[in-house]
C-alpha cells in the first residue's frame, strides 16, 4: 500500500543517499542545499517534501509546483538544473541553533541522535547545531558517508 504526505524541509541526495533536512524556518536549509549542490550533490525538494511510503521504503520528492526550485532568502525562488525527481530517504538531519549553554553541553563524541517516524518508517535523526564558521556541507557529507541505516525499520 502506498501513502503520501507533505512535510516542511529540504531533501538532498548526497553520495546517492537521501538526506532530509529539517529545522525551523530561516535556519538555513535552502542555503545549505545550495552549498551542497555547489559541491556536486543533487536537490530533490526544497521547502516542502512529499513523502511516499511503499512497503518499508520512504521516498521523497518535490510537489509538482516546486520541482526544480530552490527558495533562497533575499533572492527568491531559483530554478535549478541539478535536480532529481525523487530519492529514498536514508537519514534525517535536524538543523538547530542551540543556546550558549546548550552548545557547551552538546554531546561531542557521538553527536545528538534519536529516531523519528515518518509514514510508519523509523529513521535515525541527527540534531546538528548551526553556528557561524561550521563547515556544514562537509559535515553533511560525513554523515552521508558514514550513515549505515541502522534503526531504520517499518
Amino acid at each position: 500500500m502506498t501513502t503520501a504526505t507533505v512535510i516542511p524541509g529540504t531533501l538532498v541526495r548526497i553520495f546517492n543517499k537521501g538526506v532530509l533536512l529539517t529545522g525551523d524556518s530561516g535556519i538555513g536549509k535552502s542555503d545549505l542545499a545550495l552549498a551542497l549542490m555547489d559541491r556536486g550533490h543533487t536537490l530533490v525538494a526544497d521547502d516542502a517534501v512529499e513523502l511516499s511510503v511503499t512497503a518499508d521504503r520512504l521516498t521523497g520528492y518535490a510537489p509538482a509546483a516546486l520541482h526544480g526550485l530552490l527558495e533562497v532568502r533575499g533572492l527568491g525562488p531559483l530554478r535549478q538544473t541539478r535536480c532529481a525527481d525523487q530519492c529514498e530517504i536514508a537519514v534525517v538531519v535536524n538543523l538547530v541553533q542551540p543556546t550558549r549553554e546548550q552548545w557547551a553541553s552538546w554531546p561531542r563524541l557521538h553527536g545528538k541522535w534519536d529516531a523519528v517516524t515518518l509514514g510508519g518508517i523509523c529513521l535515525r535523526r541527527l540534531h546538528l547545531p548551526v553556528a557561524s564558521g561550521r563547515p556544514l556541507p562537509l559535515l553533511l557529507e560525513a554523515v552521508a558517508r558514514t550513515h549505515d541505516g541502522e534503526m531504520r525499520h517499518g
